[in-house]
């Protein structure tokens, strides 16, 4: 073998070496790339005036399954709301000269309390990519008598899609906007994980003002997941979160502590962090 082939050789070698170890190192960040899917869509609308403030209200559609609904409502005027009060929000949409009413009703249990919405389910598609206005028309009665009736425009909101994941877990399809996030799907290489550790609680932090990202301490938790492990894998459980402190949640870093349990009652489980990373989802 002259010196030339031995040149080339020992070249390739050291390329190769590179090359593994740079996808060792990036293993954590690639392992789950393939497993990742979306859902068929996922949108998000706010709004608000000087009287109200409506967020969070989603429409989604995941394993063919469509949903509506899920909006907070809060009332920025100390007494806006009152015990007894019957409130009736119509979200109208209206796309290729149609429109559509999806209509929401609450009953007041307490002065000035904040209401959410229930997720609705639906075997109507809501055709929510030709959407070309969307409102709510709020009323609210006490005593049987009228006393609101407003109108509010209501803005399609950007979404940004977070993922992590290390070697053997991730959470994928977590949305999320400058206030508002869904949790995500959490999935596993091991078979077994849900006897292996039949309970899971997935917290989602977000980083405090100011705060060090390196001190897990320096997290605000505002969401979670909770329940057998079977179930959280299946998709259900899921939940949403509002984001009220200062500025917007897209701003903030982003991670999940999770804790895999031998059971409900234990009291320390088996549990690892992930880094969220994020990436804008297109809104047309």
């Amino acid at each position: 073998m002259n010196k030339e082939i031995k040149r080339q050789l020992i070249l390739s070698m050291v390329l190769l070496s590179m090359f593994v170890m740079t996808l060792f190192f990036w293993y954590d960040n690639f392992v789950f790339h393939t497993y990742v899917t979306t859902s068929d869509y996922q949108y998000c609308f706010a709004g608000g005036n000087e009287d109200l403030s409506i967020g969070g209200y989603e429409f989604s559609k995941d394993h063919g399954e469509e949903k509506y609904g899920g909006a907070r409502i809060v009332a920025l005027k100390d007494r806006f709301l009152l015990e007894n009060d019957q409130v009736t929000i119509d979200f109208v949409i209206q796309y290729d000269q149609q429109e559509k009413r999806l209509t929401h009703h609450f009953d007041v249990k307490s002065d000035n309390e904040v209401l959410f919405m229930d997720v609705e389910k639906t075997n109507e598609s809501l055709l929510t990519d030709k959407i070309s206005t969307a409102q709510c028309e709020v009323v609210v009665e006490r005593d049987h008598q009228k006393v609101y009736e407003q109108t509010i425009t209501m803005q399609k909101q950007d979404i940004v899609v977070y993922n992590g994941a290390n070697k053997k877990y991730a959470l994928q399809n977590i949305y999320a906007t400058s206030s508002w996030l869904k949790t995500g799907d959490f999935i596993s290489t091991n078979q077994h994980i849900s006897q292996q550790y039949p309970y899971v609680i997935i917290d989602y932090l977000y980083l405090k003002e100011n705060g060090n990202s390196d001190n897990l301490n320096d997290y605000e938790r505002f969401a979670y997941v909770k329940g057998k492990t079977q179930d959280i894998l299946d998709g259900k459980n899921k939940s949403v979160a509002f984001f009220d402190d200062k500025g917007s949640l897209l701003d903030r870093e982003l991670r999940c502590v999770v804790t895999l349990m031998e059971s409900e009652s234990q009291s320390q489980g088996y549990t690892f962090v992930l880094n969220l990373k994020g990436a804008i989802k297109a809104v047309e």
